[in-house]
């Protein structure tokens, strides 16, 4: 399962390759990559640590049961829908060991999600965040 610190997706990743302005990560408990869109916002760097997770707040994550392209695009199943009054936060899981929490504010009457659901998950390369697992960045 993603881990959730406040309110984050924490998934560990390894890096694989740097393709142009975009790193490459791979989750082994996803079983897939992330690109991921180099920025200054990312605070940890494969050469700086050893143990790297990637960091996915939910009110980026764009969940459709229609057809969505691009990278960082996943399929799941609805596992939970939680109503807050402001918020609704909708709960796929990956697979047997991740489930991801997206947020989006209720808007008022509209259909949401219903548990079961079979979804697609875009994950913006742009929303992405490197971070260690330890909190500790190795800079000699």
């Amino acid at each position: 399962m993603a881990k959730f610190i406040g309110e984050t997706n924490l998934l560990p990743v390894t890096f694989e390759k740097d393709v142009d302005d975009q790193s490459v990560y791979y989750s082994e408990t996803m079983g897939d990559s992330f690109y991921v869109n180099k920025t200054d916002l990312n605070i940890a760097r494969h050469q700086e640590v050893d143990q790297l997770s990637i960091s996915i707040r939910p009110e980026v994550i764009h969940i459709s049961e229609g057809i969505i392209e691009g990278k960082n695009v996943y399929q799941g199943k609805v596992s939970l829908v939680q109503f807050t009054g402001e918020a609704v936060h909708t709960y796929v899981k990956i697979n047997e060991t991740v489930t991801i929490k997206a947020t989006d504010l209720n808007r008022g009457p509209k259909t949401y999600l219903k548990e079961g659901s079979q979804v697609n998950v875009y994950i913006p390369e742009d929303q992405v965040r490197i971070v260690p697992q330890s909190g500790v960045i190795n800079k000699c």
